[in-house]
């Protein structure tokens, strides 16, 4: 979708100005937009209270702030706090970069390479399944 000449927003899950994404029926609310600005444009977009946000820009750089002081090039991601409005002005060249947000959910995070548990302990067992070949289940039919 262009919300004007030089801002295209393809939203993938969330909904922005009634057009909703094609994922559908998450566990937890979130909203992914993939958003393309061309050299110097600016785009605006409120957070819903109690979410938290990021963008992650892949392609150019922008500024995330009013005062241009908070800049990402590409390969970087920049965070957001509950409900703010997010203000972006592109860099010389544009910028492409996915802005996600959500509420989180409040529960400990135990990462490692492609896993993401809750604890050291289900991290352990989820890398022993995984050596194994059991980690993916089935149920039966």
């Amino acid at each position: 979708m262009s919300l004007e000449k030089n801002v295209r927003v393809l939203v993938i899950t969330g909904s922005l100005n009634g057009i909703s994404g094609p994922v559908a029926d998450l566990a937890v609310p979130v909203e992914y937009l993939d958003v393309t600005l061309s050299a110097e444009a600016d785009f605006a977009h409120s957070v819903r209270r109690e979410h938290n946000a990021f963008a992650y820009v892949f392609e150019g750089s922008a500024f995330f702030d009013e005062g241009s002081k908070r800049r990402a090039d590409s390969e970087n991601l920049v965070e957001f706090t509950d409900g703010e409005e997010i203000r972006v002005k592109a860099g010389k060249i544009g910028t492409r970069f996915l802005l996600v947000s959500g509420r989180p959910i409040g529960e400990p995070i135990a990462w490692g390479g492609p896993v993401v548990m809750n604890t050291k302990a289900e991290l352990d067992t989820a890398f022993d399944e995984l050596e194994k070949g059991t980690f993916i289940k089935v149920r039966p039919s």
